[in-house]
């Protein structure tokens, strides 16, 4: 017994020196994890990681184990695993086995499955069996957000769920909670987030603030922001408002965002009816949900027409206006807006590239438009700004009138 108690410490001081020496290394793969997929990760097109997972690993001890008299285990392992001596020592009264901790890494859980097959089997005598004094198994994974609040809210965040034995991440807003078989690689640039980010945050008195940079080339959004951001490694209470984006959320009244279709169509054609206003809005496909943006508001604007509704009561979130002015700048090409690398986009016409460009023009005469949001009883101010191949749009929300 004298020889098992010597093994174990001597064990258990070198992994801990081997644990805090290396513990900022790489975790290798072990073979303690089988059959298990942890979450797939999402990356910036510049390979920055904004979110991955590793596996947890639950430690668990016999109850005689608890006993100086016996093995000691308990005692010997607190420094290293760092739990609630007391605790322990109650639920070592009530079970056989029970955990010192749930929320161990790969490296230390790999270290300690060799201890645990080091020691030999010892006898209970309550029971007359033998029984392994120490056990170390997969319990189910973390979590991580390197960038921390960065592209939060579109990034989302996820919630803790059982799969069997498991306890595992599952996505619940944003890009988390779409479902993918391998990793994720965003359109995001890393560098331009992070400065669209900032320069939203230097802007104050407003309730909030979202902007986004698209390449009209690509039909690849390169930023999202918003000035509502949280950490999805710590979620607060403040936070909880903070946990859906906004981007597809507010409405607003779309005239003021149709007045350069509208002055283009009167440019080409000296006059304007809902009709052909009608159809042009509905070639811009803003009634079908985005499958590379997640939550996407769906509006069906044929539908709501044909009900006797008014084209100048249809409301356009942020996404669809990005979309609207998008396609003009476009030469009246059909913009998709993705935020998922590699999705599918169709090249086609849907508005003459004349009457886009004198769209675009209008655009460009006034860059910034004053909206309202009939909704929520708010307005903004919508800024855009166009160099070269690169479209910016900012939504700044004033505070409730």
């Amino acid at each position: 017994m004298r020889k098992q108690i010597a093994l174990i410490a001597f064990v258990i001081g070198f992994i801990i020196f081997f644990y805090f020496y290396y513990e900022n290394n790489a975790t290798t793969q072990s073979t303690l994890r089988k059959h298990f997929s942890l979450k797939p990760s999402i990356y910036t097109e510049d390979n920055k990681t904004l979110a991955y997972s590793i596996p947890l690993y639950k430690v668990m001890i016999h109850r005689n184990c608890a006993n100086r008299n016996e093995c000691n285990l308990l005692h010997i392992l607190q420094p290293l695993l760092r739990f609630d001596m007391k605790k322990a020592q109650y639920m070592a009264k009530k079970y056989t086995y029970f955990p010192l901790s749930y929320e161990v890494n790969e490296t230390l859980a790999k270290d300690l499955q060799w201890l645990a097959q080091k020691l030999q089997p010892l006898y209970d005598k309550r029971t007359q069996k033998y029984y392994k004094p120490l056990l170390v198994q997969l319990s189910g994974e973390k979590r991580i957000y390197p960038c921390n609040d960065t592209l939060t809210p579109v990034l989302g965040y996820t919630r803790k769920t059982e799969q069997g034995t498991f306890t595992i991440r599952q996505g619940v807003t944003g890009l988390e909670a779409i479902k993918s078989n391998g990793s994720l690689l965003t359109t995001i640039n890393f560098a331009m987030q992070k400065k669209l980010e900032q320069s939203i945050d230097n802007q104050k008195n407003y309730q909030e603030i979202i902007a986004a940079i698209f390449d009209l080339n690509t039909n690849e959004i390169k930023a999202l922001a918003s000035t509502l951001r949280y950490d999805p490694n710590h979620i607060k209470k403040e936070d909880i408002g903070k946990l859906a984006t906004h981007c597809n959320q507010y409405l607003f009244s779309s005239p003021t965002l149709l007045k350069p279709l509208v002055m283009a169509i009167q440019a080409q054609e000296k006059n304007i009816t809902s009709k052909n206003l009608l159809e042009f809005i509905n070639r811009l496909q803003l009634n079908k949900q985005s499958s590379e943006l997640p939550h996407e508001r769906q509006m069906d604007i044929a539908k709501y027409v044909r009900q006797g509704g008014n084209i100048s009561n249809i409301k356009l979130n942020f996404l669809q206006t990005l979309k609207l002015y998008a396609t003009f700048y476009r030469k009246g090409k059909l913009a998709q807006p993705k935020i998922i690398k590699d999705t599918q986009t169709i090249n086609i016409q849907i508005i003459p590239s004349a009457l886009a460009y004198e769209a675009a023009k209008e655009i460009d005469t006034n860059q910034s438009v004053l909206l309202e949001f009939p909704d929520c009883n708010k307005t903004a101010n919508l800024q855009i700004n166009k160099k070269k191949n690169l479209l910016t749009i900012m939504l700044l929300i004033k505070s409730d009138k």
